[in-house]
């Protein structure tokens, strides 16, 4: 998927997950890890045109990475949001989904992701979702605005932010 899709699925995954103790930095959050995996095609420059298809969507979308990176970040966001009440096990289970649905989303795509690596490169691919679809991108930003309008521990924003789950997941 593009990277406003990935950023705006990993804050909500922020807003689901952090916003009782972080508020809105709980959706940057998001939109940080939500991205992360993306981060591969920094390599671009030193790897060969035929090779780069390959490495993106590689490793960083593997079930390896996506079981490692949420105990090193989970700890590093947890110590560093320990006043505000995180602790590691919410910390890490939000990177774990973050990185979950951003992975599953590029699944679904004729693309695929090598979600196997470094054990194999097949590329799971569902095949049935564009690389841009304004129709699950759209109500996710929408939510995403509309949640930043209210407070943290209003009952209005839980019920947008169920809500827009609630649509991606029936899309």
């Amino acid at each position: 998927m593009d990277s406003i899709t990935q950023a705006a699925l990993g804050g909500l995954c922020g807003e689901m997950t952090l916003r009782k103790q972080l508020g809105w930095k709980g959706l940057a959050w998001g939109v940080f890890f939500g991205t992360l995996p993306d981060l591969d095609i920094i390599v671009s420059p030193w790897v060969e045109p035929t090779e780069q298809l390959g490495w993106h969507r590689g490793l960083s979308h593997s079930i390896l990475i996506t079981i490692l990176a949420p105990l090193l970040f989970g700890w590093l966001l947890s110590v560093l949001h320990r006043k505000k009440g995180v602790t590691f096990k919410r910390a890490a289970w939000f990177v774990f989904i973050t990185m979950v649905t951003h992975i599953l989303i590029d699944c679904f795509t004729s693309y695929g992701t090598q979600v196997f690596e470094p054990f194999s490169s097949y590329r799971a691919a569902l095949n049935n979702m564009s690389i841009i679809d304004i129709s699950f991108t759209l109500p996710m930003l929408v939510a995403l605005i509309m949640v930043l309008r209210h407070d943290k521990m209003s009952k209005k924003r839980t019920w947008i932010g169920r809500a827009a789950a609630i649509w991606l997941c029936l899309y």
